[in-house]
């Protein structure tokens, strides 16, 4: 029972490293309700890895704001009209100037950041900010700082969005996304995944060196969680991209851990395939001895003894 449910928990630590090796959802997208739209409608091609982060937001932004000028607005009351209009107007004056909040927290995903450590705000914070004050996108900032619009809930919100002339959704088509500042990321999960295994590898390996003559199970456990840590490193490998999409650079600490994995994992399932072999076939018993035997006259003979058990 004990060896099942130990060969459970490596598995399953192996299926989780894979998901999060292969990664979930759109992480190049710009906005979650129109992806990249934006700029594929204007340039007519996906941003890439030269694409300049600034330029992206600026686009992004012109484009939601045309976008919803050219809304039928019909539906709502000269007043409401009148606040979209004005808020539209201080969206244009704030892609103008283009200064964006960074996302320094989330290091392998895009996320928006409603106010960021430089104290630069979103476009929706702003949007609050000229409008209720500061004081109001401070507040929302403590609560929901890279949280999505349409995740956000309060009060004092949903009463600010209803008296905008926007819906929920059209304020969640304002809201960027931003990519991480540090290339050298490691995913939370894929480096807990990689402790865990690591640590497996190494315990396993170091029973199997102490107890040559013990059971079967741990030379096989040594080689299963020797196998997972190979497996994750190469699989990682192979899904992660030559450059980091937001900087252009190489994620040298990810590089490293996918290699540290590797030979781990190499070092690791070669051992306990020894041992393991070991215990099948026993090296035969040899002991070496000093010899002492008088003789006659007085002399003595030295020799060495070897003995060899079948």
């Amino acid at each position: 029972m004990k060896y099942k449910i130990q060969l459970s928990l490596l598995l399953l630590l192996l299926i989780s490293s894979l998901q999060l090796s292969a990664g979930g959802g759109d992480l190049h997208s710009i906005n979650p309700v129109i992806g990249n739209q934006s700029y594929v409608e204007l340039t007519g091609e996906e941003p890439t890895l030269q694409t300049n982060e600034t330029f992206r937001i600026r686009l992004h932004l012109c484009y939601v704001e045309e976008t919803l000028r050219s809304r039928d607005v019909s539906h709502l009351s000269p007043e409401l009209q009148a606040r979209r209009t004005q808020l539209l107007d201080y969206l244009h004056d704030y892609w103008v100037k283009g200064e964006f909040p960074k996302n320094y927290d989330y290091t392998a995903e895009r996320r928006p950041c409603f106010i960021d450590k430089d104290q630069n705000i979103c476009a929706v914070g702003y949007l609050v900010e000229q409008t209720a004050g500061r004081e109001m996108a401070e507040a929302i900032n403590a609560q929901f700082k890279y949280d999505f619009v349409m995740d956000m809930q309060g009060d004092a919100l949903d009463q600010w969005i209803l008296e905008s002339g926007f819906t929920k959704e059209e304020l969640a088509m304002i809201q960027p996304t931003y990519g991480p500042t540090d290339p050298n990321y490691i995913p939370k999960g894929y480096g807990a995944a990689s402790a865990g295994v690591a640590g497996l590898s190494l315990g396993f390996s170091a029973l199997s060196l102490s107890q040559p003559q013990g059971g079967k199970w741990i030379p096989v456990m040594g080689m299963i969680s020797g196998v997972t840590s190979l497996t994750m490193g190469i699989v990682d490998m192979n899904a992660m991209p030559d450059l980091d999409y937001w900087s252009g650079n190489e994620n040298t600490s990810r590089k490293n851990l996918n290699m540290f994995n590797i030979g781990l994992g190499t070092a690791t399932t070669l051992l306990n395939t020894y041992m393991l072999v070991r215990r099948d076939h026993p090296r035969p018993k040899s002991a070496v001895g000093a010899l002492y035997q008088p003789l006659p006259g007085g002399t003595q003979a030295y020799g060495l003894t070897f003995n060899r058990s079948f």
